[in-house]
């Protein structure tokens, strides 16, 4: 695993040697679409409109990480929590790290780029310390 520290949102590691991974919700909207609540994921879903609906309708069909693709484009969705307005679940986080390790290793031509999944860096770098292709980011800190 690479760690790097950044103030850049996800959005600009996209690319299509990049997979990157961000949270979402297993709570499908009425129109079909996924609810996002990650600042990152919601840039995301600005950028490429239809990637929420895409995500709801895999996840309708019981694909646990659907992953978007467009031209030059990979976005792998994690769901972390049930609904938009609730904690995130422990199941769900301890699933997704699974998920994201196995991705990684099905995707080793790809660098895979994530802030850290659920709420426990700690138990992100136990995860993913053996998996050379993938980038933990952190946000970097300013003061002020």
């Amino acid at each position: 695993m690479m760690s790097a520290t950044t103030d850049e949102p996800l959005i600009n590691y996209t690319g299509a040697d990049n997979l990157v991974v961000v949270p979402i919700t297993a709570f499908i909207r009425k129109d079909g679409h996924v609810a996002v609540i990650d600042e990152d994921a919601k840039m995301l879903a600005d950028a490429y409109p239809e990637m929420t609906k895409y995500f709801g309708y895999m996840l309708s069909e019981e694909i646990p990480a659907p992953i978007f693709r467009r031209a030059g484009v990979n976005i792998m969705g994690v769901v972390d929590r049930e609904h938009y307005k609730s904690a995130l679940d422990e199941d769900l986080v301890r699933d997704g790290l699974r998920i994201i390790r196995e991705a990684a290793e099905t995707h080793r031509d790809m660098l895979v780029y994530l802030f850290p999944f659920g709420d426990d860096e700690v138990r992100n770098k136990e995860m993913f310390d053996d998996v050379s292709n993938l980038v933990l980011l952190h946000r970097e800190v300013t003061d002020g």
